[in-house]
């Protein structure tokens, strides 16, 4: 029997193209961990608030082995009414909730703030430091995401022109991320 890999997420998660889902980052991740069975559990547009509703029935108690946790792309948008402290108790409660001993935790995104008028590289920060203690509190596998991408030789060739979603390159630099961190998880 497969190992279950649960994707709780956002649009990111999503592989959110041309206004539609697609299997853009479950495909990278299947054959790169073919023990396990992929399960998108992801939700274009939603927040932590919104995935607190659905994580119980998402990540039941002992149907998953790990759970990747990826979100504070729409939080941090001036749109929502998630600040950064709600982004932390929301992500403590969801590692409370699903087990912080198969969790992983990614921090938000980078965006290109030319492109995004609705958040700022500062209100962005302050929810990348929200993840960041929260995997240091619950003392989950962490992932920076966006410092990853702000890294990497051309951040903005990671997005597409809304300056928000990936590109196949994004989507090739989430999945290395994320396969590495199975791996150091199946080490632990």
């Amino acid at each position: 029997m497969a190992a279950k890999l649960i994707l709780l997420g956002d649009s990111i998660f999503a592989g959110w193209r041309n206004g539609q889902m697609s299997a853009l980052l479950k495909d990278r991740l299947a054959g790169r961990l073919p023990r396990y069975d992929i399960v998108m559990a992801a939700v274009p547009g939603e927040t932590t608030d919104e995935a607190l509703n659905r994580v119980t029935q998402d990540t039941a108690a002992g149907e998953h082995d790990l759970v990747v946790i990826g979100y504070g792309a729409n939080d941090a948008s001036n749109t929502t009414n998630v600040t950064a402290d709600d982004f932390y108790d929301n992500l403590r409660t969801m590692i409370e909730i699903i087990g912080p001993d198969s969790v992983i935790l990614l921090t938000p995104p980078f965006g290109d703030p030319q492109r995004l008028q609705d958040r700022n590289q500062d209100s962005v920060a302050g929810y990348t430091q929200a993840a960041k203690e929260v995997a240091d509190k619950e003392n989950v596998l962490l992932v920076d995401l966006h410092q990853a991408m702000v890294a990497s030789p051309d951040p903005q060739a990671l997005l597409v022109s809304d300056g928000q979603h990936f590109t196949d390159l994004g989507y090739d630099l989430l999945a290395d991320l994320i396969v590495s961190s199975v791996h150091a998880m199946e080490k632990r």
